[in-house]
């Protein structure tokens, strides 16, 4: 099951970073491409700058923003491996942590999603919960400046995107039948 969510969570990221376009950046010395930049994933671009396959780039998600969130909801774990990948990891996992927290649970916010968190966020109300963490992306966006009035409507775009996608009980409900 979680490589079915794995996969379905990596399918609609891949909407929003780019799938396998070859992006170069413009006066830049770095690319893009399966939303994994060269400046950040050196050893993922091969000795000619070859940029990754798909199936490295999906190693590298499932590794880096995929398993910590592997054992949540599946519309939670859709929203977190989507903002861990925009937003990076740990701030993901702090999004969340104060989403339940704003339920009145008092987790420890650490970033850190242990057996703790994800059996508290399960007997939440999934739907309040995911809202709670879209606000929480949201508002940080707003608080990068110029990287927000250059790239900002897009986030919001993508989080509600997200949002919407994970509340969708019909959509969450028969999430996995494409990859059965």
């Amino acid at each position: 099951m979680a490589e079915d969510l794995f996969n379905f969570c990596f399918d609609h990221t891949m909407r929003w970073e780019g799938a396998g376009q070859d992006h170069v950046v413009p006066g830049e010395k770095w690319r893009t491409c399966w939303g994994i930049s060269q400046r950040t994933w050196p050893e993922a671009f091969g000795e000619g700058g070859e940029p990754p396959t798909k199936e490295q780039a999906m190693s590298i998600y499932k590794r880096e923003y995929f398993n910590s969130f592997q054992n949540l909801s599946p519309g939670a774990a859709l929203c977190c491996f989507d903002s861990a990948v925009n937003q990076g990891s740990r701030k993901s996992a702090l999004f969340f942590q104060k989403a339940v927290n704003d339920s009145g649970e008092q987790l420890k916010t650490d970033g850190i999603i242990g057996p703790h968190t994800e059996k508290v966020a399960f007997e939440l109300n999934q739907t309040d919960l995911i809202r709670d963490f879209t606000t929480r992306r949201i508002l940080h966006y707003q608080k990068l400046g110029d990287l927000y009035i250059r790239y900002g409507r897009g986030w919001i775009r993508r989080a509600v995107e997200c949002c919407v996608i994970a509340t969708n009980a019909s959509v969450v409900n028969n999430v996995f039948e494409k990859y059965k």
